[in-house]
């Protein structure tokens, strides 16, 4: 570790950076200590150094964030490049934090044997935790085993408030997936983030639960308002820090617009594709983008503009076809719906939507409608109920 601050402050004082001005904006304490290795540094404060000394240089400052967290011994620092790896697409770094994680042990003198133990046991959950959002993540667990594993851990002694988050956290992702808001309504009253002590982590975490809350809002209560003001409340957070709570917020925001006002609606996906390009760490992060760019082009076509399309998803190319307008066109589209029908085993309710503009049959509103009704969303329902 010594080597590393030592090298910092060598670069700090060739390029002029005065330990007592940084040291407040980067919310260091003691940055004397820290670069004299007096005293360990703590992880975001470090994030953050890195960052304003070597600016637009991604390569060396991820570099110089992974050698810090191999030498890291602090517990707390562990914990936190967990979460600030989550937010921030970086999976590789999550791996070897996840490592660290289980390699932690109770040690200290003043520590009794009952401390150490549910030390233990609190950093077990936590890499078992996260390691169940990689999967997640990278599609490589089905939505119900994804809560029956969140559920084993639950039901094994938690020891710290951490896991009881993150566990909770982890059953609204499963609520959203499932089409459950409600239910997502009724636990976000339940998750106490600010019983959590360590200022990063605490926020992280209650950004997440924000985005479920305006989610739900949206979908199912269609509190328009009460879904804009969270979201809002959420962007005026540190983009750098809390990423993917951002991407979120700025893709619901574009949805909130779609059936409205496409002037916003496209700002908002715009900026969110934006940020999300700058992150190209993992194939989990690289299906989100495309997420993100199926979103832009359902917005641009809904009102009848050809903006810039993507056009990398089946179903909203499938939307361009119908846009179009031509006999042709209609044609190809009906049987792109059809092969996705025998494919799949049956439409989604855009999907449906799309069927009945193609084909002119009142039918398959009816069914569109009465999908988004079944998965919660009663906000896009309103799409075939206006044709209704």
């Amino acid at each position: 570790m010594k080597v590393i601050m030592s090298e910092i402050k060598k670069e700090m004082e060739k390029q002029g950076i005065k330990q007592k001005v940084i040291g407040p904006e980067i919310g260091s304490k003691n940055l004397s200590n820290n670069l004299s290795g007096k005293e360990q540094m703590a992880f975001i404060p470090f994030v953050k150094l890195v960052n304003l000394i070597f600016k637009e240089e991604e390569g060396l400052i991820l570099n110089y964030i992974k050698r810090f967290l191999d030498k890291t011994t602090r517990d707390e620092n562990i914990r936190v490049a967990l979460e600030w790896s989550i937010q921030t697409g970086h999976t590789d770094m999550l791996r070897t934090a996840i490592k660290k994680c289980k390699q932690i042990k109770g040690s200290a003198k003043n520590e009794k044997k009952k401390e150490r133990d549910s030390k233990n046991e609190t950093h077990k959950q936590l890499a078992k935790i996260y390691e169940l959002f990689i999967k997640r993540n990278e599609l490589n667990v089905e939505r119900v085993d994804f809560f029956f594993k969140l559920e084993e851990i639950r039901n094994s002694t938690i020891s710290r408030i951490e896991p009881e988050v993150l566990l909770k956290i982890g059953r609204l992702h499963y609520y959203s997936e499932s089409g459950n808001y409600r239910g997502i309504l009724d636990e976000v009253r339940f998750i106490e983030t600010g019983n959590v002590t360590q200022n990063y982590l605490k926020d992280s975490f209650t950004l997440r639960v924000l985005e479920q809350k305006a989610r739900a809002l949206l979908k199912y209560e269609n509190d328009y308002k009460g879904a804009n003001d969270v979201l809002k409340e959420i962007l005026t957070y540190d983009r750098d820090l809390y990423a993917f709570s951002i991407i979120n917020a700025l893709s619901l925001l574009a949805e909130l617009n779609t059936l409205d006002n496409y002037d916003l609606a496209n700002k908002y996906i715009v900026e969110a594709i934006r940020l999300s390009s700058k992150i190209k760490s993992s194939s989990s992060y690289a299906r989100q983008e495309r997420m993100l760019k199926s979103t832009h082009d359902f917005i641009q076509l809904y009102h009848g503009r050809f903006n810039n399309l993507y056009l990398t998803d089946p179903a909203e190319n499938i939307f361009y076809l119908i846009k179009k307008g031509d006999k042709e066109s209609f044609q190809e589209a009906i049987k792109l719906l059809n092969e996705l029908e025998l494919t799949n085993g049956i439409l989604s309710p855009f999907q449906l939507y799309y069927k009945a503009i193609a084909t002119g049959e009142k039918r398959y509103l009816i069914e569109s409608q009465r999908e988004f009704h079944r998965l919660g969303d009663f906000y896009y329902s309103r799409i075939p109920s206006s044709m209704l």
